[in-house]
């Protein structure tokens, strides 16, 4: 531990009886509540404003800090709080956590050099998230030392091989202040295997006429996805046969969401759960969830999966190709009259069909 740093802040902080404000930074607020509490880590605590806040929302807290003063500060804070926080005196050079990562890590205007910063990242458990709060380079407040200031793009460098979620400046005009906040988080690591849940099944596979009802069904479907996904829902799009105007179909909607991260399942299979879909399919890549009456089935694809870009390439070629349209309809006529163990077979049957169709896709795309 810094010794001579740590008795610079122990006197600060002993020189007044608050340092700093009682509440949480409305940055962390913002970005924090959208999260599902678990393990959090407070680097650079201080009298405890966020971790208190974070405990008092359900997180399980550590709280680091080399001051022992402001670490007493904080416990005393949280006593009057009434919540529970593990308040640590430590240095980020060389503490070590006692019970493996955390979901998320919080570093709020605490100036750390690269290798503290690359040890801190490694305290981010898969699925888990790095918050970094700083002073912008551009604010009329904060330190003068440019050392402690930054850009958009030095901050976006301290998220190091994690995934940068959010990286931008935000001006408070009425504080007269500018701060960044970053937001990166890990990747789990994907299933391996694919789970049927719920084993083969074997439907009755039929075609219907048009029906004028399924837009707004879909766009029904869409606003519920929303709402439990918020921010995780990166995009969401009407694909499959209904979403092909004057096309027969089976009379199942088809949702495509692509997602940050196809593996943080508690990000989006999880609140589509609670929001009343039932989990069918976990492989790699690819989650799908439906409706209890598998009427609705949703593809969940991660970002920059090619899978979801042919997805929407063959609804818009079918949109705009008659031809196309006409032998995709033909093709599944034919497809069920014919007896299937399963909807997957039936799928499987009808690749050499859709192949091709994507082929002449790309190449009027070009």
């Amino acid at each position: 531990m810094d010794d001579e740093r740590a008795a610079h802040w122990d006197q600060r902080y002993a020189a007044g009886d608050q340092l700093w404000t009682v509440g949480p930074h409305p940055l962390v607020v913002e970005v924090v509540s959208s999260l599902r509490p678990g393990r959090a880590l407070d680097v650079g605590a201080g009298e405890g404003r966020h971790a208190v806040w974070l405990a008092s929302r359900g997180w399980r807290v550590t709280a680091l800090d080399f001051s022992a003063v402001g670490v007493e500060r904080g416990r005393e804070h949280a006593q009057r709080e009434g919540v529970s926080v593990d308040f640590v005196v430590g240095d980020v050079a060389d503490w070590e956590p006692v019970s493996g990562a955390f979901d998320l890590v919080l570093v709020s205007y605490l100036h750390l050099e690269e290798e503290a910063m690359e040890r801190v990242r490694g305290w981010v458990a898969p699925g888990g998230r790095l918050v970094v709060v700083g002073h912008a380079a551009g604010g009329a407040a904060g330190p003068r030392n440019p050392r402690f200031r930054h850009t958009v793009a030095s901050m976006r460098n301290r998220a190091g091989d994690l995934d940068v979620r959010r990286c931008e400046e935000v001006v408070d005009g009425a504080a007269e202040r500018a701060d960044i906040v970053l937001v990166a988080a890990r990747h789990h690591g994907d299933v391996t295997e694919v789970e049927l849940v719920g084993g083969v099944e074997q439907r009755d596979l039929f075609l219907v006429a048009p029906d004028d009802r399924w837009p707004a069904e879909y766009r029904r479907h869409e606003a519920r996805i929303r709402r439990a996904l918020g921010e995780a829902a990166v995009a969401v799009e009407h694909i499959g046969s209904t979403s092909v105007p004057g096309l027969a179909a089976k009379p199942i909607i088809d949702i495509l969401v692509t997602v940050p991260d196809i593996a943080a399942e508690q990000d989006h299979v999880e609140p589509l759960l609670a929001a009343g879909y039932v989990l069918r399919v976990r492989e790699p890549g690819h989650r799908l969830v439906r409706t209890s009456e598998r009427d609705v089935h949703v593809h969940l694809l991660q970002v920059g999966d090619q899978a979801a870009e042919d997805y929407l390439l063959f609804r818009d070629h079918l949109r705009a190709d008659a031809s196309d349209r006409a032998l995709y309809e033909d093709t599944k006529r034919e497809l069920t009259s014919r007896q299937w163990p399963d909807m997957n077979a039936y799928a499987d049957a009808k690749t050499d069909v859709i192949e091709a169709i994507k082929a002449r896709a790309r190449e009027q795309v070009g």
